[in-house]
């Protein structure tokens, strides 16, 4: 008795391929909210930094402008500052936009 087997490797590979992509589309989509992260802490960093250079308002909000992100600020007092950004956009896996902080000491002038 001889057994035929002619197609299987393609069904197998039919069955696989929609898989394939669920996966591929999920370490993606996760990639992109690590780098989303990565580069809203990077912003918040910047912006604390221009606030402790002694930029204006106006500059820093130019500044924000220029990297992509909303931001807010939070006085703590004894001049330590908290930033808060945020990109503009969302992202296609999660909702949120994954907002980081950063803080900092601005010397008193």
């Amino acid at each position: 008795m001889r057994s035929s087997s002619n197609g299987s490797a393609t069904a197998e590979l039919a069955v696989l391929l929609p898989l394939l992509s669920v996966v591929i589309w999920l370490a993606s989509a996760i990639g992109n909210a690590q780098s989303a992260q990565l580069s809203n802490l990077s912003a918040a960093t910047s912006l604390v930094r221009a606030m402790q250079l002694g930029y204006s308002q106006s500059e820093v909000a130019s500044l924000a402008s220029r990297l992509g992100v909303s931001y807010t600020v939070e006085s703590k007092g004894d001049g330590l500052i908290c930033v808060e950004a945020g990109s503009n956009g969302g992202g296609v896996l999660f909702a949120s936009d994954a907002r980081q902080h950063s803080c900092g000491v601005v010397p008193a002038r």
